[in-house]
């Protein structure tokens, strides 16, 4: 789990500056909003899509015949067309591209009446797929829906690139409950190919949940070395996707391996904890009762061992609304460990809120 405009990945509540801006969308999601999306790096921009679905102006432009340097509007795919000529120049490679290309576009797009945006090539396969999102995102649920994601899973092999991208920031976006349902088959060894390149970067931690999916050799191969490799390291980038696929790859002992390999090791650095923890807490939301029973015990053996760690392990549970760790809480009410008054409260008020979840559900 990381617009959706650059949407503002950057603030995750008050989680120490260390962290920088890995759980930022997370938690303005808020609570039950596990999301791939939830350990990027950077900042994604809107998608052609989004500019389609949040009712943008959006247009197809090619190349002005009477200036080979200017696009021109050919196509008003939604609400209404520039009244000036678009401020853009056609670079050498677009126009190439148009001239030996009759059918492609460069995609446009500006929201209420903003600067126009120059957001993606255009492609017959492109364009043919944004048709089929004008036609369907009126019936998509708010938010991120599982009609959207239906529609883009499948296309993550789609021989087309500029598609074939399109679908993988699409599918980047969907909750993680939603992902685990999809029909996400991408051959590992796909996956494997762009995991450590400069370009497939930006997309490495969406990658890395897929993998996770996938269930093969390659993939417990990859998320096996990731953490034996980094386990002395003081830093991690998307430690956080490891860790889900690692639990969504074996479960309980996916669980005791991430015990082994970070949370019984009282050098590692709150960094790569955290990022561990935001792992558990995506995972609880929907594991299984022995796999939510492991995380909690690990959650146990954490607290007993580190009973400062008590607020970081609320945080990512609390902002999902998942009340079900009030017992590994509960062992530090009164904590000398715990020195700071709203640290104590706040994990006094999640222990009381678990316990009367727990009586009703009796």
């Amino acid at each position: 789990m990381m617009t959706r405009t650059p949407l503002i990945r950057l603030v995750f509540r008050n989680i120490a500056p260390v962290i920088g801006p890995v759980f930022a969308f997370s938690a303005l999601l808020g609570a039950g909003q596990a999301v791939a999306c939830a350990f990027h790096y950077y900042l994604p921009e809107k998608t052609a899509v989004d500019y389609l679905v949040d009712g943008s102006d959006v247009v197809l432009a090619r190349t002005a015949p009477d200036n080979k340097f200017a696009y021109k509007t050919a196509i008003v795919l939604r609400g209404t067309g520039p009244d000036a000529p678009l401020p853009f120049l056609v670079d050498r490679v677009t126009r190439l591209k148009m001239a030996n290309n009759p059918d492609d576009y460069r995609l446009f797009a500006r929201e209420n009446g903003d600067a126009w945006q120059s957001v993606s090539h255009v492609t017959p396969a492109y364009h043919k797929l944004l048709e089929q999102v004008l036609t369907k995102s009126n019936t998509w649920e708010a938010g991120y829906s599982a009609e959207r994601l239906a529609l883009f899973a499948p296309l993550l092999t789609h021989p087309d690139p500029l598609v074939q991208k399109l679908a993988l920031r699409e599918v980047d976006k969907a909750p993680y409950a939603l992902l685990r349902q999809a029909d996400t088959n991408i051959p590992a060894d796909r996956l494997l190919s762009q995991l450590w390149t400069r370009e497939g970067v930006a997309f490495q931690s969406i990658r890395v949940l897929l993998l996770g999916l996938s269930d093969t050799a390659q993939a417990r191969a990859e998320v096996y070395d990731f953490f034996d490799r980094t386990q002395s390291w003081q830093s991690a980038n998307n430690l956080g996707a490891f860790a889900t696929a690692l639990i969504e790859l074996d479960g309980i002992d996916g669980v005791a391996r991430l015990e082994d390999r970070l949370l019984s090791d009282p050098a590692q650095p709150l960094a790569k904890l955290e990022q561990a923890l935001e792992a558990m807490a995506i995972q609880n939301a929907g594991a299984a009762p022995d796999v939510r029973r492991a995380i909690t015990n690990a959650l146990i053996g954490l607290i007993e061992r580190n009973p400062q760690i008590a607020p970081v392990i609320l945080r990512p549970f609390e902002a999902r609304n998942d009340l079900s760790q009030g017992e590994v809480l509960a062992r530090v009410i009164r904590n000398p460990a715990i020195t700071d008054r709203a640290d104590q409260l706040a994990i006094m008020r999640y222990v009381t809120r678990s316990e009367r979840a727990a009586a009703l559900a009796q």
